[in-house]
């Protein structure tokens, strides 16, 4: 049980990677919204990840352009700053699930070895 809740956590950071590379990858993509993976605990243990992709960024500037909303390029809605500490958070964590589930795999091990 608790190798799945690792497995689970493994796979929400990864997407939660995926999803910050492709925020930085487009940083100077004009009208980008970048994506958003928000994650949550099951019921049943682990983590479940939810991909967010924001619909409407700078609403102020469309208040200043109202007629020219077309016709205004919209810079990219990326924080560049806020995706590096994304990056390194979702990489710390992401390794210290691996840690466990690597442990927990050693534990396993042992024990079966004293069995046997």
């Amino acid at each position: 049980m608790s190798m799945e809740i690792s497995a689970t956590a493994l796979h929400a950071f990864s997407t939660r990677q995926q999803a910050t590379a492709h925020n930085i990858a487009n940083v100077n993509t004009d009208g980008f919204d970048p994506q958003r993976v928000d994650l949550e605990d099951r019921q049943s243990g682990g983590v479940e990840e939810k991909l967010h992709q924001p619909s409407e960024p700078f609403p102020a500037e469309a208040a200043m352009f109202p007629h020219q909303q077309d016709m205004v390029p919209q810079p990219s809605a990326t924080d560049l700053a806020q995706e590096m500490v994304d990056m390194i958070t979702t990489e710390n964590a992401y390794a210290a699930n691996a840690k466990m589930l690597s442990s927990q795999a050693n534990i396993h091990g042992k024990f079966i070895d004293e069995i046997a």
